[in-house]
């Protein structure tokens, strides 16, 4: 019988929502209890990092992970979605590269940056997009995000081809747009490209269409360590975590405790739960049923 517990690296084609890809999974491992750590766009395509079973409870956690994109950004115009398949609401003319270059830096390092009208996030207790298409005028307001480094691979006017190595909650479209009007003109994200999520490679992924008897799920104490490096604990059957016994740092002699989260493993490798280790004390995140343990 296969394991309906762990992680699968999953290519999202373009042209279908992320909640679509996930009913492929779905259907492939039998389970209902499906999701991923960050959305790509309907236009966009590459990685996205789906977790199975149990390992939903990391998603959360999971979404911290650092990513890379490559995006396509047209000059010369902006549209309401920041993507080709919104309507033109701005027009510029197609700057040159040196001003390109110039105006990049300014975009290194911890920035505020305003989420798209077109987004999931929410404004005033409602999801951006769903206001936006009922013709109400959405402003997100700007959120920190970092943004570790921006290459130019190419720049064939009106398109720039570009390599971004970002944070969490970074907007690829919410960039191309600033950087147009930075420039003095009008861009869009006319492609993207999801290449990394933290240690993992879009290489590496299986598109929806070739999931198969072959295919399985990652987990263990092997792929947790690679993403928790240094976090994961050991657990066996008497320290009660199954109960949410509370748990004493003690327990781990040759631990030295920082703050943040630690991953609970059993000796068979499987996941057990998660704590929060904060002011010298551990809390629990969530503790996974293991009847059989």
């Amino acid at each position: 019988m296969r394991s309906v517990d762990g992680i699968l690296l999953l290519h999202k084609p373009e042209g279908i929502t992320s909640f679509e890809v996930l009913q492929f999974v779905k259907r492939h491992f039998y389970t209902p209890k499906v999701g991923h750590t960050g959305t790509l766009d309907r236009f966009a395509s590459g990685l996205l990092l789906v977790v199975v079973g149990s390992y939903t409870k990391l998603a959360d956690l999971l979404q911290d992970l650092e990513k890379e994109y490559e995006g396509v950004i047209e000059f010369g115009r902006e549209t309401d979605t920041l993507d080709p398949e919104g309507v033109p609401v701005a027009e510029g003319p197609v700057p040159p590269l040196e001003e390109i270059v110039t105006q990049i830096p300014s975009f290194m390092g911890i920035i505020p940056q305003s989420p798209p009208a077109y987004s999931a996030v929410h404004v005033g207790g409602e999801r951006a997009y769903r206001m936006a298409r009922k013709g109400v005028v959405v402003d997100p307001p700007p959120r920190l995000v970092e943004i570790r480094s921006i290459l130019i691979e190419n720049y064939r006017p009106p398109l720039l081809t570009i390599r971004v190595v970002c944070s969490k909650g970074t907007y690829i479209r919410s960039l191309a747009r600033d950087l147009g009007r930075k420039c003095g003109s009008a861009a869009y994200l006319k492609d993207l490209v999801r290449l990394r999520i933290g240690p993992f490679r879009l290489q590496d992924a299986v598109l929806p269409s070739d999931l198969g008897e072959k295919t399985t799920l990652q987990q263990g104490s092997e792929i947790l360590s690679l993403l928790f490096p240094g976090r994961v604990l050991p657990v066996v059957p008497s320290f009660g975590v199954e109960k949410g016994k509370p748990l004493r740092p003690s327990l781990w002699k040759n631990v030295q405790f920082q703050e943040g989260p630690y991953i609970l493993v059993s000796p068979e490798g499987m996941l057990m739960g998660a704590v929060q280790y904060q002011g010298g004390r551990l809390s629990y995140r969530f503790v996974v049923s293991r009847k059989n343990l």
